[in-house]
């Protein structure tokens, strides 16, 4: 409860009251990363692959709640790299991809903040070519099409923002239109590549009728839940 006396003197009891809050939630967060570094001990790279990027990027989200940008990074540029490590198959592709995502504009958009647009550049010439060819159904090559389309997408939106928000100077081999460009030819690939297969326009959406209230992990597919890595699900399942 703040002591309301002065209207002059109120904002200072705010600001005393938010350094508190602040100090509060450093040392949650800080203890909340604690105890995620201590499991890792108890996990073996061979084994628990999956889990070492799940704390990686646990420790990264909360280094950033703490407004440690650069202990943030690290620990992002961990988990991607061990993603990279994690043997991609058609039953996990999606699952790797969509985390890949994620990671990869966490890291970029880190590095822009951070006054290293270079680093940016890098790290998305390497997140394409990583995931450029992977495994995938082949039906669904649309699929992974507009996957490439919203990359550069998301990537042009972080450049141009570095642009606009921060006085970023463009070159021209190097501008956010260019970004802005190949995720319109990926669409394209991706139109055409539905039409190839008999779908609608819209193909690559997922359908109305899909239950995604099921699904456990992001980008996991709704017929998958409750299989374990390696284990088949039914062809019916697969073509729904």
């Amino acid at each position: 409860i703040l002591p309301y006396i002065d209207q002059r003197l109120l904002m200072g009891y705010v600001q005393r009251l938010e350094t508190a809050f602040f100090e509060l939630s450093q040392q949650y967060y800080q203890g909340e990363t604690k105890r995620v570094k201590s499991r890792k001990e108890f996990l073996n790279k061979g084994t628990h692959l999956i889990l070492f990027i799940r704390h990686q990027y646990k420790c990264g989200f909360f280094s950033e709640l703490r407004q440690d940008l650069t202990a943030a990074l690290q620990h992002y540029v961990a988990a991607y790299n061990y993603l990279t490590e994690v043997q991609p198959t058609l039953s996990n592709s999606l699952e790797i991809r969509t985390v890949g995502g994620y990671l990869n504009y966490k890291i970029c958009r880190l590095c822009f903040r951070g006054g290293a647009p270079r680093d940016a550049l890098t790290q998305f010439r390497k997140h394409i070519d990583q995931f450029k060819v992977i495994a995938y159904y082949p039906d669904l090559d649309f699929e992974h099409y507009a996957w490439l389309s919203k990359q550069f997408s998301i990537f042009g939106d972080l450049f141009d923002e570095a642009v606009r928000g921060q006085g970023l100077t463009p070159i021209m081999n190097q501008h956010p239109g260019f970004y802005y460009k190949q995720a319109s030819d990926y669409t394209m690939d991706r139109r055409r590549a539905a039409e190839a297969r008999g779908c609608p326009a819209a193909a690559g959406i997922v359908s109305q009728d899909v239950d995604m209230s099921k699904v456990v992990y992001v980008g996991q597919r709704p017929w998958r839940v409750g299989f374990k890595e390696g284990q088949s699900c039914s062809p019916e399942d697969q073509q729904e």
